[in-house]
């Protein structure tokens, strides 16, 4: 049989037949259900009420579900998918440690705003103790699955370039269990710092990612256009009808009992479960633009950043294109790096941000040193002691690949030199802890609004005008300053 008889005749008369089939099947079936269900339907109100009920609440579902994915906190969910650092307190009055977990973002529906913050494999807490969990667990089950998934994360681990892994386990109850994910609810967010997005941490194919929905953001269709402008206009009415509804129930339930009172209030309360975007215009006008913020860092102080506003909720405030800065302290003893101070570093799950030195000490002669930036981010170098005692000119700033020469005493061999780091990113701040204080940039007029304006006195010569003004506001005694000054008189000079 020839390939074109198959395309003319053999496929098509395949696909036909299963279409009539298909169709057969489903006649087949209504016919089954009508004449199984038609009499109560025609004659039976009670069958109808329920099947319409039942339909009611199939849609009633659907549309709750579809509510409650828009119902995330729309700058956290901003974030989804992608490789983050979310930073929070311990809680504890008193403690300022600073916890730090690295991983890909997960925000559940229904989560109450919480999230997951799943590890990268190679970062997981003890892994050894995982590897060896799941082949042990097929001794006690008998599925090989559990074996399966120890060697498929064995060789990933191998690709790359983990070598430690390929030793036999021992499974040991009593060491601490792995831990591949942190869980972040709803009752936690009142600890949440921030949530980062650092560009250097993001894979490649996340950066695509990003830029793709940047792109989208800037140049909208029309559909996300009027996505936008409805969901303003939604969250605007819903505000509306429950001040409504809020009237409606007191006056009916005035001078009622107090167990009619309650039960109007929690149907209030239930109806009003979902709420929409929140609609602020003094953010809405900001909106892709470059603004002034002022956040509190996680060292306690107040800083001020500037980036693009990308979206806002009612808890957080999501920025673009921003470098957030994070305090550093470096040691060194003889010039050679000692390490990070760790009361300047987070408790860190994940991959940590910062992994290396950032500034080499050189020191060229002396009661003279270079502090060179070998890190590809801008520092800013806050305070130098060299054997407990400051050094003064601080503080200075260091660009990528640049240096500064700094006068030390001689002979102190011990330097502690504390810093902040500046990583390029896109950040989720807390409101709580967050305030846009304004635009970084001008909002420019439209030049077709000023040709408007200039054409409306376009007759009118600047120095008629300047004239105008001159003997309104300073009598016809003052037509000009006699010697060419724009300036108006003195009293004195006017007497």
């Amino acid at each position: 049989m020839s390939m074109a008889h198959l395309l003319n005749g053999g496929i098509g008369d395949t696909v036909w037949n299963a279409i009539s089939d298909s169709v057969r099947w489903l006649s087949g079936l209504w016919g089954w259900f009508w004449r199984t269900f038609g009499d109560l339907w025609q004659n039976n109100s009670d069958f109808r009420l329920i099947v319409l009920a039942f339909i009611a609440l199939v849609i009633f579902v659907v549309i709750s579900y579809l509510l409650l994915r828009k119902s995330r906190d729309r700058c956290i969910k901003d974030f989804e998918g992608y490789h983050v650092e979310a930073l929070l307190t311990s809680g504890q009055e008193g403690d300022t440690t600073i916890y730090a977990y690295s991983g890909v973002l997960e925000v559940p529906i229904q989560a109450g705003n919480g999230f997951e913050v799943n590890y990268d494999l190679e970062a997981i807490d003890n892994l050894a103790q995982l590897i060896s969990y799941l082949r042990t667990a097929e001794i006690f089950t008998g599925n090989q699955k559990y074996s399966k998934a120890a060697e498929r994360i064995r060789r990933l681990l191998v690709s790359r370039g983990r070598v430690d892994v390929n030793s036999d386990f021992v499974l040991n109850p009593f060491e601490r269990p792995p831990e591949a994910s942190h869980k972040v609810y709803s009752k936690d967010l009142e600890r949440l710092l921030c949530i980062v997005r650092f560009f250097k941490e993001l894979p490649d194919i996340e950066m695509k990612a990003r830029l793709v929905a940047w792109e989208k953001f800037f140049h909208p269709g029309f559909i996300r256009r009027t996505s936008r402008a409805l969901g303003n206009f939604i969250a605007f009415a819903w505000d509306r009808v429950k001040q409504i509804a809020t009237m409606v129930t007191g006056y009916f339930t005035k001078g009622r009992s107090e167990e009619m009172q309650k039960i109007a209030t929690e149907a209030r309360t239930t109806a009003f479960t979902y709420t929409p975007s929140k609609y602020e215009a003094l953010l809405e006008n900001s909106i892709g633009m470059l603004v002034k913020i002022k956040v509190l860092s996680p060292d306690g102080k107040f800083r001020e950043y500037r980036g693009v506003l990308k979206e806002y909720s009612d808890t957080h405030l999501c920025i673009y294109n921003m470098f957030y800065r994070l305090p550093r302290a470096a040691k060194y003893e003889g010039g050679e790096f000692k390490g990070l101070d760790p009361k300047f570093s987070f408790n860190v799950k994940g991959k940590p941000v910062t992994r290396d030195q950032d500034i080499e000490l050189v020191v060229d002669q002396p009661g003279k040193a270079i502090f060179d930036n070998i890190s590809e981010n801008y520092l800013m170098v806050t305070k130098v002691k060299a054997d407990g005692e400051p050094v003064p000119g601080f503080p200075k700033t260091i660009e990528p690949s640049g240096e500064i020469h700094v006068a030390l005493p001689e002979n102190a061999p011990s330097i502690r030199v504390e810093y902040e780091e500046a990583f390029a990113a896109d950040a989720v701040f807390p409101r709580r802890l967050a305030l846009v204080v304004g635009r970084a940039e001008p909002k420019l007029p439209k030049l077709q609004q000023i040709r408007e304006r200039a054409a409306k006195v376009k007759d009118i010569e600047p120095s008629d005008v300047y004239k105008f003004f001159d003997i309104n506001y300073y009598g016809e005694k003052f037509n000009g300053r006699p010697d060419g000054g724009t300036v108006p008189p003195t009293e004195s000079e006017s007497d």
